[in-house]
């Protein structure tokens, strides 16, 4: 599946997005804007927030591939308009082998 061009937009200004507000970050931390933090202040925020993201990548990709209301039902080809040309059947009994 390729993506389109409204997906390479979006994800291409979300990593822009980024960027710029490390950098913006990082020079404010340079400049000595940002107030200095008591050791242990932060403790085990990594851990909680790596676990609300892997919660949330988990609950986009298991909804990413539901049908959504207003999709179209997709339905199997009939007999009579097989793709494959005309004697083109396999002549194999039984299960493929892999």
């Amino acid at each position: 599946m390729t993506p389109d061009r409204k997906s390479l937009l979006r994800a291409a200004g979300l990593l822009l997005w980024l960027a710029l507000f490390a950098a913006l970050y990082t020079a404010g931390e340079l400049a000595g804007l940002w107030p200095d933090l008591p050791p242990g202040a932060l403790r085990d925020l990594d851990l909680a927030a790596g676990f609300a993201g892997a919660a949330a990548l988990c609950i986009w990709l298991l909804r990413r591939g539901r049908p959504r209301a207003g999709d179209p039902i997709p339905t199997r080809q009939s007999e009579d308009t097989d793709p494959r040309p005309a004697g083109s059947e396999s002549s194999a009994v039984g299960p493929r082998a892999c």
